[in-house]
C-alpha cells in the first residue's frame, strides 16, 4: 500500500532522496562512497541547486544521536550545508571530522551514515509539504 503511493505521488518520476555528505577537507575524488560517479544534488536546507552556504542557523535541526547510536534527540545549529557541483557532493563544515568518526567509526570526513539525520527536520518538512499539495489535488 505505501510503495503504491509513492508511485502514484510522483507519478512517473523516479525520486531518490540520498546525499554523499562530506568535510570540505576531503579532496576530490577521495570520497569511496561517491567514487567517479558525480550527482545532481539539492541542498537540504533550502532546497536550492546552487553552491551557497547554508548555515546551520536556517536548518530546522539535526536529530543525531546524544548517549549512544540508539538515543537520538533534535539539534539545533548543528549541520551547515553547500553543494559542491563539481564534484556532486553535499558539504558539511560545522560538524567535527573526529566526533562524527567516533560515533559511526565509518571514514573520517565521508558523514554519509548522516545524511539524513543532519538534515532529518528540513526532509521531514519538505516530504510533508509534497505530500500535502499532492493530497490537495
Amino acid at each position: 500500500m505505501k510503495i503504491t503511493f509513492i508511485v502514484n505521488l510522483f507519478q512517473d518520476k523516479t525520486v531518490i532522496i540520498s546525499y554523499n555528505t562530506q568535510s570540505p577537507d576531503i579532496a576530490p575524488g577521495a570520497n569511496i562512497v561517491v567514487g567517479n560517479n558525480i550527482g545532481l544534488v539539492i541542498n537540504p536546507i533550502n532546497w536550492k541547486k546552487d553552491e551557497t552556504l547554508v548555515p546551520a542557523s536556517e536548518s530546522l535541526g539535526s536529530y543525531m544521536p546524544v548517549s549512544s547510536m540508539t538515543n537520538f534527540e533534535q539539534v539545533l545549529n548543528y549541520a551547515d550545508a553547500r553543494i559542491d557541483l563539481a564534484q556532486g557532493v553535499l558539504i558539511c563544515s560545522s560538524v567535527s571530522d573526529s566526533a562524527i568518526y567516533q560515533l559511526s567509526g565509518g571514514m573520517l570526513g565521508i558523514y554519509h551514515g548522516f545524511d539524513y539525520p543532519f538534515f532529518y527536520f528540513n526532509i521531514r518538512e519538505n516530504a510533508e509539504n509534497r505530500t500535502n499539495k499532492y493530497l490537495k489535488k
